[in-house]
């Protein structure tokens, strides 16, 4: 057997890469697509089986574009979401393959070479794809519509590759040629043919096409919307049946000759159904729906119609209504007869509903006829349908009274915000003036004049006047205020009046609403803007920056171990942490701490400030300075956020020592420690800590740092207790020293 795979994926490559809308689920169970994708009104079906792969079967949605059905239930002899175009096809993993077999659908495949004049042969169906079911009909006729489709268009017409579907209907008073099931002993008849052919002849890819019932074909080619290469239009399958009386269909698809290139039929959603009484209701105007849909009429607007459909037509019917709802009948509307008679030959009649048009807000009522008839099988069966009616909106208007643009032109434009459209516009400017929005020459102010009219032919005129445009004015404002030489600014500018689009050009180089600028002294800057137009406007910002006095300050002398001042003047201020503090000056200091060769040992940059310019608080690195020095001078560069420094020097001496009498170790980072300033200038000193009792709690034989109220880890009791200083000078001091760990 022939496979034709290579012709496949050349299909592949060259399909239009423009995917439509188009989306088959393959979830669904047996009975959901036939009892409710399926089936319409007067059927009930039963006994529903399926042979065929499970992708070989889904439900549509989207159809509607190029395809007559919007949504439907697909039969295919590959996987039923190849149609709605994937990316990839990588084709039924599922289908039955080579291993089907049914002589009915090789028969009518093999049927359609003569009828059309050609002699090739279908040697084998395969990959089918068969939906079967029982059903009873309410009425006299079955009916359900459908579309064939098939990847064989048109390069394997009138040949084997004759792919081949069909419906074969089987149930009393039927006589066919076509194998059925138990139950119904007198055969099958295919219900899928060409309309108004004689003889009989089925649907394939070789009875309909480009060139044989082309009036029935569609190519599709380029593959626009779905991916299948060409389909038929829409035809009607019909056949007479018996109420009540049980009848089975087999749908059934299958390829021809070979398992390569599908072909689908898609049956529309909800058309499967048999002829019955019913009763609709519709209203609309020139074909257009209002907007609260086709079941509402409008005051002084809209008609609407109840319509009876019945499926006989024989003899003459008279039919009595009941006529209800919230609206009064021959007071909201023209008296409706409920005695309603359907002549001989009549398959249906119209029932309008004028509306009476009143000033009152009435809010939406409602008119609802009801009809109980007798179906065919003897059934009774209540058939119902409601009209709404909505008062009146009238139109009203938003515009706006537009300056004129440029060069004479004025654009005017009207927006209706209620009634019912589309509506039609026409302006006092010229008769050509029938759009919302509207462009007219003029040179001097002026007003026009637009009547729109609504769908129901109700009219509103609103009156659009229009000025000259205005002259152009533009401003500009600083947003921040440099801190240093060489800081950015920012400028934005600013339009009052004027025409846009506008082009901005600013001095500084940039062409944008906003401007960026690095400064490095005051100077002006200009924008220019020019509108569309072609007016130009300028205005000049006048950039400040500030000029700062050096840093002064006098050379100090400190004390080792004693926290000491310099008093410093001038610089600029920094922001500290990102926020700014009062009106300080904020400085950056750098200490040098030189050894006796004059070696840099220590280097740290700490952030201090001083109020009102005034007064600045040395510290040293790590918390004392002075630890980590001798005697010495020092050098104490003060560095400011614009770069401006000035250098001090520092004398650093030992000075006379102080002894706290108190201090509070509970961990609040105040006072923690027995510290004695200026101590470090004495180094080797002894330190010697009694309680009342005379015991040693605490000794240093060389004290720097500080007790911290403890004795081998363990915090001493509150109290006082008894300190001698042995300094190395040979001064000798001692006294009390009192410990209190409550916190204030």
């Amino acid at each position: 057997m022939i496979q034709r795979i290579a012709p496949y994926f050349i299909m592949l490559l060259v399909s239009n890469a423009s995917f439509g809308q188009v989306d088959v689920d393959s979830n669904y169970s047996l009975d959901q697509y036939v009892n409710d994708i399926l089936l319409g009104e007067g059927v009930e079906a039963f006994n529903v089986s399926y042979t065929g792969g499970a992708s070989q079967l889904g439900y549509m949605t989207g159809g509607e574009g190029n395809l007559m059905i919007s949504n439907g239930l697909v039969l295919s002899s590959d996987a039923a979401d190849n149609i709605s175009c994937p990316p990839i096809q990588n084709g039924c993993t599922d289908c039955l393959g080579m291993d089907f077999n049914d002589p009915d659908l090789l028969t009518i495949a093999n049927s359609v070479p003569p009828l059309i004049g050609q002699n090739f042969s279908v040697s084998s169906v395969n990959d089918g794809c068969v939906l079967e079911f029982d059903f009873t009909a309410s009425g006299d006729s079955i009916s359900f519509n459908y579309i064939f489709g098939s990847d064989e268009y048109e390069t394997w017409i009138n040949t084997q590759y004759n792919d081949v579907f069909a419906f074969f209907l089987s149930g009393p008073g039927i006589a066919g040629e076509f194998d059925s099931p138990a139950g119904f002993p007198d055969g099958a008849i295919n219900i899928a043919g060409v309309p108004d052919s004689d003889p009989y002849l089925p649907i394939t890819i070789s009875s309909v096409n480009s060139g044989t019932n082309a009036q029935y074909y569609v190519n599709n080619q380029s593959e626009q919307d779905i991916c299948i290469l060409g389909y038929t239009q829409s035809f009607t399958a019909e056949a007479a049946v018996q109420c009540g009386q049980t009848y089975h269909i087999k749908l059934a698809i299958a390829d021809g000759s070979d398992t390569a290139l599908e072909s689908v039929v898609v049956l529309e959603e909800g058309s499967f159904s048999s002829n019955a009484f019913d009763l609709t209701a519709t209203a609309s105007i020139s074909g257009n729906i209002i907007f609260g849909g086709d079941t509402t009429v409008v005051e002084s607007c809209n008609d609407a119609i109840f319509q009876v459909v019945r499926p006989d037509a024989s003899i003459e019917d008279t039919l009595i209504i009941t006529i209800g709802g919230t609206a009064t009948n021959g007071v909201d509307y023209e008296l409706i007869d409920p005695e309603i008679i359907m002549e001989a030959g009549e398959y249906s009649v119209d029932i309008p509903l004028n509306v009476n048009p009143d000033v009152e807000a009435e809010g939406t009522e409602t008119v609802t006829i009801e009809y109980l008839y007798v179906n065919l099988c003897g059934d009774s069966v209540l058939r119902q349908s409601t009209l709404l009616i909505e008062d009146f909106e009238p139109t009203e208007l938003d515009f706006a009274n537009p300056v004129g643009i440029c060069n004479g032109e004025a654009v005017l434009e009207v927006t209706p915000v209620s009634g019912y459209g589309p509506h039609a516009y026409e302006w006092s400017t010229g008769p050509n003036d029938t759009l919302s929005v509207n462009i007219i020459q003029t040179d001097d102010p002026g007003a026009a004049i637009v009547t729109v009219t609504d769908v129901c032919g109700n009219q509103v005129d609103a009156t659009i006047s229009y000025t000259l445009p205005p002259n152009l004015f533009v401003y500009a404002q600083q947003l921040n205020t440099p801190l240093c030489a060489g800081d950015d600014i920012v400028l934005e500018s600013g339009i009052t009046t004027g025409v846009g689009p506008f082009s901005y050009d600013w001095s500084s180089g940039g062409n944008s609403a906003n401007e960026t600028v690095n400064v490095t002294s005051s100077q002006i800057i200009t924008l220019t803007v020019t509108d569309a137009c072609g007016i130009e406007d300028a205005f000049e910002v006048d950039v400040e920056v500030p000029v700062y006095d050096p840093i002064t300050g006098e050379d100090e002398e400190l004390c080792l171990g004693i926290q000491g001042d310099l008093n410093l003047l001038g610089g600029t201020g920094q922001e500290i942490a990102g926020n700014w503090v009062g009106d300080y000056t904020f400085y950056v200091w750098q200490y040098y701490n030189y050894d006796s060769q004059g070696f840099a040992q220590d280097s740290n940059w700490v952030a201090v400030d001083a109020a009102l310019d005034t007064l600045v608080t040395f510290i040293g690195p790590s918390g004392n300075f002075q630890a980590s020095i001798e005697q010495n001078s020092m050098e104490v560069t003060v560095v400011d956020q614009c770069g401006l420094q000035a250098t001090f020097e520092i004398n650093v001496v030992a000075c006379d020592t102080e002894i706290p009498n108190v201090f509070s170790p509970n961990s609040d980072g105040t006072n923690d420690f027995f510290r004695i300033p200026g101590i470090e200038g004495f180094p080797n000193s002894r330190l010697e800590i009694y309680n009342r009792w005379g015991s040693v709690v605490f000794q240093d034989q060389d004290y720097k740092g500080g007790w911290d109220g403890r004795i081998n880890g363990t915090p001493v009791s509150d109290g006082s207790y008894f300190y001698v200083l042995y300094r190395s000078d040979g001064e000798r001091f001692h006294g009390a020293v009192t410990i209190t760990r409550e916190r204030r």
